[in-house]
């Protein structure tokens, strides 16, 4: 549905088109059909590789977990209303990050962590 931009109304349309839809590695196992049918999405492409890099998929599926949780609320919604809604709700969710980021942080330098949150650890891909 999202790749025929069906149901969507602009500004929404050319949002979608300018997506890339990539499966994350936490789902590829279950999405057999997606992978023989639309091989683009394969987490492992190598056209995706670069983009999936040092990506936490699991916090992936945190971010669309609370996102659904929100949904029902917005399909009532009308436009403009509908764009507003989600930009406050993601400035309270950035708001929300920053603060568990600085909270790590904090551990971290207290010594409870072993592990500095803000040092990316680079890991093998594939």
């Amino acid at each position: 549905m999202a790749e025929r931009c069906e149901n969507l109304c602009s500004p929404w349309t050319n949002k979608v088109t300018e997506c890339r839809i990539v499966l994350d590695r936490f789902h590829k196992g279950n999405h057999s059909w997606c992978l023989r049918h639309r091989p683009q999405v394969d987490p492992d492409h190598p056209d995706n590789i670069p983009l999936l890099q040092f990506r936490n998929s699991e916090s992936c599926e945190q971010l669309n977990v609370w996102i659904s949780g929100r949904t029902a609320a917005a399909l009532n919604l009308t436009g403009a209303r509908f764009g507003v809604y989600w930009h406050a709700l993601f400035a309270e969710h950035n708001e929300w990050l920053e603060q568990c980021s600085a909270a790590r942080r904090r551990r971290f330098q207290a010594g409870f962590l072993k592990r500095n949150p803000d040092k990316c650890e680079s890991k093998s891909v594939g």
